[in-house]
């Protein structure tokens, strides 16, 4: 199966057990199943995070408030993924 896993910000540092939970959740999907995953850096997120995680294009800063131009970027990311089952795990504000 091809998931597209939709996060608003990047899994590290794994300091909060959500983080962790994702983490272990996409490491064993992984093993059986093509994860896409993407998320946004917020503003000033330290470079080793983002290092961490395997990027392909670019990063952008965004404001997490600006809905209008998280979905057009989401659009843009996401109009050559081919997907079977979309998870979108977003942090409450």
């Amino acid at each position: 199966m091809r998931i597209l896993w939709l996060k608003s910000d990047l899994l590290l540092p794994l300091d909060k057990g959500g983080k962790l939970r994702t983490w272990h959740l996409m490491r064993h999907l992984a093993q059986r199943h093509a994860i896409t995953y993407l998320a946004f850096k917020n503003p000033g997120q330290p470079a080793a995070d983002v290092d961490g995680i395997l990027l392909q294009g670019n990063t952008p800063d965004l404001n997490p408030n600006d809905i209008v131009l998280i979905r057009v970027k989401i659009r843009s990311a996401t109009q050559h993924v081919a997907a079977d089952i979309v998870c979108a795990n977003c942090r409450r504000r």
